[in-house]
């Protein structure tokens, strides 16, 4: 079929899907597409104007497409998931461009204000004390592999994308002594050579009699993982609200309060550019200020 011809046929929505294979992200893209423009958008009609307009239809969208509405009930979507959904928008108009089916992808002509942003200090994470009552909080046996991996990312700084997909025959030894990890990142593509702690290494099950190719951590799905999460921390007395992604922001911030500077922080958590990495700085510098401010005046 002639490109011009696919570039005015080929149908927006059916082409998110196709490029999502199923996952819940994508899907739930597709829907959120649908109720901007409608299902019958196609490529040809996809331009900076109609991204323009799906950024701001996000800032009032509601995450009707999620599972746990309860806790979602009368919210809009968060800066984070505003973010997240534009960033999947921009990778698939980047395949769209591959195949031929855009010239160019016209969010390239976006300015910075006129993309979506997350809030900097919305990032929680634990604290050393806290990841000492998690380690000490006994959990129904179900359980054990989430909190066995959250706590592995906590000293580690993995995603679940890729902790849920670690096997062991990516556990070798390393040149400069101890053992690391050998793995692709999921979300970046990129490869990572990364260091294991003892903290960490405590935190993985006995391999036993697994082959190399059987999977270290046995996970359920994200959704499901979080339920055993939040349960958890709520018996350990922790007020925050604790995710699996926490445990990321929690290595970050604990490496860099324990002074390990910034470029090797972003090395280990395998960001392309230390700018992204540079949040956790600012997270570290408002928590001082914070604990500063907790002296009472005596002068």
């Amino acid at each position: 079929m002639d490109r011009l011809v696919r570039r005015h046929t080929v149908k927006l929505v059916d082409y998110v899907l196709k490029e999502g294979g199923g996952r819940t992200l994508y899907t739930n893209l597709s829907h959120h597409l649908i109720k901007y423009g409608g299902a019958g958008i196609v490529m040809s009609d996809v331009n900076a104007d109609f991204i323009i307009g799906f950024v701001e239809y996000l800032k009032n969208a509601t995450p009707e497409y999620v599972k746990y509405k309860r806790r979602t009930a009368g919210k809009t979507l968060s800066k984070g998931t505003q973010v997240t959904y534009y960033n999947i928008f921009r990778s698939i108009l980047n395949a769209a461009v591959r195949d031929d089916l855009l010239e160019y992808n016209p969010a390239d002509k976006l300015t910075r204000r006129q993309k979506p942003h997350a809030y900097e200090s919305s990032r929680t994470y634990l604290t050393v004390e806290e990841v000492k009552a998690l380690s000490m909080t006994e959990t129904e046996e179900k359980a054990i592999p989430a909190c066995r991996a959250f706590l592995f990312c906590c000293f580690c700084g993995l995603r679940y994308s890729d902790v849920s997909r670690l096997r062991w025959g990516q556990l070798q030894a390393s040149q400069e002594g101890g053992l690391q990890l050998e793995l692709v990142q999921k979300k970046t593509g990129n490869r990572l050579f990364l260091p294991l702690s003892e903290n960490a290494l405590k935190c993985m099950p006995v391999k036993g009699s697994d082959e190399d190719d059987a999977l270290i951590f046995k996970l359920p799905a994200y959704w499901d993982i979080n339920k055993h999460i939040i349960h958890w921390a709520e018996t350990a007395g922790i007020k925050k609200h604790v995710t699996f992604h926490i445990a990321r922001h929690t290595f970050a911030t604990m490496a860099l309060n324990s002074g390990v500077d910034i470029f090797t922080v972003s090395k280990l958590l395998g960001h392309a550019n230390v700018s992204t990495t540079q949040i956790y700085a600012k997270i570290m510098d408002k928590t001082k200020r914070e604990a500063v401010d907790m002296i009472p005046r005596i002068l």
